[in-house]
């Protein structure tokens, strides 16, 4: 014991030794709180859109209005769109990255019916597939729709 402060001394440790010492740790313990919190954030990626409409191909084209109902975009790291251009009676689902995604009643969609999905959340940054109901075309990743 210190006669002079009444306070028990560990030998070698002092009030400044251990002050100094919680302040070198500070950055430490930051840093390593830190690196777990980026690590689980979303995907870093170049935003690219990538978009697929019946409308630009021909009626008789497997591409075309006649085989598919709805226009899809792609905005990579950032969202995927999905707008129905007529009507589409039957039950609806959208599925990304053999996701259900989306599911419509069983009486299908109205024309401009628009659904979105953020990708962000989903930590994705480019679908490596997305599959419409009522579209014979399909998005493979990469910005090939076919």
């Amino acid at each position: 014991m210190n006669p002079e402060t009444n306070d028990e001394t560990v030998p070698g440790a002092t009030r400044r030794k251990v002050v100094v010492g919680a302040a070198w740790s500070l950055p430490v313990i930051a840093a390593a709180t830190a690196v777990p919190a980026a690590s689980a954030s979303a995907p870093v990626c170049e935003e690219v859109t990538h978009c697929y409409s019946p409308k630009d191909h021909g009626k008789k084209s497997p591409l075309g209005p006649k085989h598919n109902v709805a226009a899809i975009t792609v905005i990579t790291g950032k969202a995927v769109i999905v707008r129905y251009l007529r009507k589409y009676p039957h039950q609806t689902s959208i599925n990304i990255d053999h996701t259900l995604v989306h599911r419509s009643g069983d009486h299908g969609v109205r024309e401009g019916f628009e659904f979105t999905y953020d990708l962000t959340d989903a930590g994705i940054c480019d679908p490596e597939f997305i599959q419409v109901d009522g579209n014979n075309v399909h998005y493979y990743g990469g910005g090939v729709f076919r």
